[in-house]
Order: C-alpha cells, then structure tokens, then sequence
C-alpha cells in the first residue's frame, strides 16, 4: 500500500488528477448544497414553484456532475494499471461515503 501512495506521489499528473478529483467533487456538493438550501427556503405564492423548480434543477445538474466526475475518476484509475484490489477498495470506499454524504444531506432535509 506505501508503494502505490509512493507512486501516486512521485507522479505529478497522478496528483493533479486527484486533486482535481477532489475539487469536482466539491463543485458537485457546492450545487447539491445550493438545492437543499433552496429545498429549505422555499418561496411564498407563485415564487414557490420557482423555487421548487430551482430545486430540481440544481439537483439534476449536481448529480450530473457528480456521476461525470464519479465515472471519469474510476476509468482514470482502472486505466492507470494499479492491482484490482486497489480499484476495487477505490470504488466501493468512494461508493459508500458517497451514499452515506447524500443520505445525511437528503435526511436531514426532510
């Protein structure tokens, strides 16, 4: 395992690649965030269905974003020649604290 973060170290494009990860998936959670904050201050009368529409909006393209990001990193990662293993700890980690940020976000909305 200290021979991969090694590598991934030692690779400058490696690194670039993830922290531009990184900061996609905060662009994705910032819109997602802008969603639920308007999914909690909705308007009154007629701007209220604008609102909801914003909502809707927001959310669809957040988790555009998201998934875009998502797909692109795994190919990243599967193309980048490291163990399955190591793929497969990337995704499922990544798959469960993804569920797990939604989930809380979206519960505590409701």
């Amino acid at each position: 395992m200290l021979k991969i973060i090694s590598q991934i170290a030692a690779d400058d494009g490696a690194v670039k690649a993830l922290f531009d990860h990184v900061r996609n998936l905060g662009i994705a959670g910032i819109v997602f965030g802008a969603a639920v904050w308007q999914l909690q201050h909705p308007g009154e009368g007629s701007a209220y269905y604008f609102s909801m529409a914003i909502v809707a909006l927001l959310g669809a393209f957040a988790i555009f974003l998201f998934y875009v990001n998502q797909f692109h990193g795994m190919t990243k990662l599967r193309s980048a020649g490291y163990p399955g293993w190591v793929f497969q700890v990337a995704l499922h980690t990544y798959s469960l604290v993804t569920v797990t940020v939604i989930a809380s976000l979206v519960w505590k909305t409701a």
